[in-house]
C-alpha cells in the first residue's frame, strides 16, 4: 500500500483518505496476523453500500445498468509524514442482474472486464475489477396466514383454499437476524432500493409432471386470470403484495407458487439509476394495473432521505417487523361447498375485529390504522363484501 520505506501508520481509509480520515466507519487498522512462519498485516471489512442515513458509504460509487450493479470504492493509506505518498487501490465490483448462460455470454466489453478480473497499475494507483453474486435473500409468504396469526393457533405453513377464493401472497426481504436486529440491507436501506415481483408462476404436480400458469411476467399481470398487484413496489413493512383467485389442475397432487424479484437502485432523490428497471407492459397478454382497479392498490409508503440530516448524524431506529415463516406453499382443493357457506371461526373473529374499525361504505377504514391490520381487513372485506356495504 506504500512505496519506499514502511509507513508511519498501519491505518488505512476507505474512500478519500483526506476526507474520511476522521470517520470511524471508514478508518481501519491493519492487524498483525501470523501466516506460516511470517507475519502479515491485514483486515477484512464487511462493506455496506450505504451508511445508516442511506448515503453512499465512505464515498463509494454505486450505479445500475441493464446488466447489473457496479460498485467502486477507494482504499488508501493515511497520508505519510515522509515524502512518500500512499498508494490508492480502487476496488471495482460488478453484480450481474441475470446470470443465465446466454446473458453472461453477451455482456458488454465494460462488464466483461469485471468477469475477466482485469487489473491495471498507473503510478501509485491500482484498479482491480471483480464480479460476484447479490446474495440478499427474499421470502414468499401467505399474507392471510401471517397477518391472522393473532386470531388462531399457528400450526402449519401450508393452507387449504377453495377454488375461486382470493389468495393474497407477498414477497419481502427475508429477515437476517443478528442479535435481535434485522440486518437485511434491502430492508434497512429502503430509501435506496425499490423491489417488485418480476415473474410469478402457479404450478401443479400431477405425478412427475409439472403444469405451470404464469400469473406475472416482467412485472405485468396475465390477462387470462384475475390477478391484482396491490402496490407498484414492495412496501417496507409487508413487501410486494399480489392477489389472485385460487385454482387447481385436475388430478393435481400439490400446488405451489414460485416468484422472483427485481431490484432497482435509487439515487438520493428517489429516482431509479437505471430508468428502464421497471418495464412497461404490452397491454395484450400481460397488463398493467388499470385506472378502474386502483381501489385495489395499496399506497406505497416511501422512505425518503431528509436533506436536513447530515451524513454523520445517527438516524432514528425504525421498528423491525418479525419475518414470516419459511416459504409457504399454497394448496388448493375442489370443494362442493359454496363460498356462501359458514366460514371458519378464525375468519369470523377477523371479520368482527375489522367491522369494529370500519367507518362505513363511503369512508372505509380510518387513517393511521395499524398497517398489518389494514392489510388483513382489506382481505376480509374481499371475502365478506356484504358485511361492509
Amino acid at each position: 500500500m506504500y512505496t519506499g520505506s514502511f509507513p508511519q501508520s498501519n491505518w488505512f481509509v476507505l474512500g478519500n483518505g483526506n476526507e474520511n480520515i476522521e470517520s470511524e466507519e471508514c478508518r481501519y487498522e491493519l492487524k498483525k496476523i501470523l501466516v506460516g512462519t511470517w507475519y502479515e498485516r491485514r483486515y477484512t471489512v464487511w462493506f455496506d453500500f450505504f451508511s445508516k442515513n442511506n448515503y453512499n458509504n465512505c464515498g463509494a460509487t454505486v450505479e445500475q445498468t441493464e446488466e447489473g450493479l457496479f460498485v467502486s470504492v477507494d482504499v488508501s493509506g493515511l497520508p505519510s509524514k515522509s515524502s512518500h505518498s500512499p498508494r490508492t487501490i480502487t476496488m471495482n465490483c460488478f453484480f450481474p442482474i441475470h446470470q443465465n448462460e446466454d446473458d453472461m455470454l453477451s455482456l458488454s466489453a465494460t462488464a466483461q472486464d469485471f468477469v475477466d478480473g482485469q487489473q491495471t497499475v498507473t503510478g501509485n494507483d491500482f484498479h482491480i475489477k471483480k464480479w460476484g453474486n447479490m446474495t440478499t435473500p427474499f421470502e414468499l409468504y401467505d399474507v392471510r396466514t401471517n397477518m391472522t396469526e393473532r386470531y388462531f393457533p399457528f400450526t402449519q405453513t401450508s393452507r387449504m383454499a377453495k377454488i375461486g377464493q382470493p389468495i393474497l401472497a407477498g414477497i419481502w426481504p427475508k429477515p437476517i437476524w443478528k442479535n435481535g436486529v434485522n440486518k437485511n440491507p434491502i430492508f434497512n436501506h429502503a430509501a435506496r432500493w425499490d423491489y417488485f415481483i418480476r415473474d410469478c408462476v402457479f404450478s401443479g404436480l400431477i405425478g412427475e409432471d409439472q403444469n405451470d400458469i404464469q400469473l406475472i411476467k416482467r412485472n405485468c399481470k396475465t390477462s387470462n386470470y384475475h390477478v391484482q398487484q396491490l402496490s407498484k413496489y414492495g412496501r417496507k413493512n409487508d413487501g410486494h403484495l399480489m392477489m389472485f383467485e385460487a385454482m387447481a389442475f385436475s388430478d393435481g397432487e400439490d400446488h405451489f407458487l414460485t416468484c422472483n424479484v427485481d431490484v432497482c437502485l435509487k439515487n438520493l432523490l428517489g429516482v431509479h439509476e437505471w430508468a428502464d428497471c421497471y418495464r412497461p407492459c404490452d397491454e395484450d397478454q400481460y397488463l398493467s394495473q388499470t385506472a378502474d382497479e386502483m381501489p385495489f392498490e395499496l399506497t406505497t409508503t416511501l422512505d425518503t432521505i431528509l436533506e436536513t440530516i447530515a451524513p454523520d448524524l445517527e438516524p432514528t431506529e425504525l421498528p423491525v417487523t418479525v419475518g414470516p415463516p419459511a416459504h409457504t406453499f399454497f394448496q388448493t382443493q375442489l370443494y362442493t361447498q359454496t363460498l356462501g357457506d359458514p366460514e371458519s371461526s378464525d375468519l369470523q373473529d377477523a371479520l368482527t375485529e375489522c367491522l369494529s374499525y370500519h367507518l362505513g361504505p363511503e369512508s372505509g377504514f380510518p387513517e393511521g390504522m395499524d398497517p398489518d391490520l389494514f392489510t388483513l381487513c382489506q382481505y376480509i372485506e374481499s371475502i365478506f363484501p356484504d358485511s361492509f356495504a
